[in-house]
């Protein structure tokens, strides 16, 4: 199964620090299975990082799906916290043992 990462730094949470991880795992829609789920620091700032799968089909449309997984995701997270700064979400594909960023489209 392809895998990706999504890594969505984030701000201000607005529900206790313990639940941020089960929550922002939620909101992976429906059909992607969460492998890991984890916090980094870069620069200072928080970043939830999601580790999910997607249906096997086509190089194409899986980069899709992981594409349209991401943006409902950041839509479901920002309920419960701040996502900033956007310029900084990062998708990345797992590709012969590492992860590689997907260039945006």
């Amino acid at each position: 199964m392809p895998s990706y990462r999504m890594h969505i730094p984030i701000g201000q949470v607005r529900v206790p620090p313990a639940s941020v991880l089960v929550q922002a795992a939620s909101c992976v829609p429906a059909g992607y299975t969460v492998e890991k789920k984890d916090i980094e620091l870069v620069r200072g700032t928080p970043r939830l990082v999601l580790r999910f799968f997607v249906p096997p089909t086509s190089r194409q449309n899986e980069d899709f799906a992981a594409r349209e997984a991401l943006s409902a995701t950041i839509a479901k997270i920002s309920a419960f916290a701040e996502v900033r700064p956007l310029n900084e979400v990062l998708l990345t594909r797992r590709e012969k043992g590492r992860f590689r960023p997907l260039p945006h489209t």
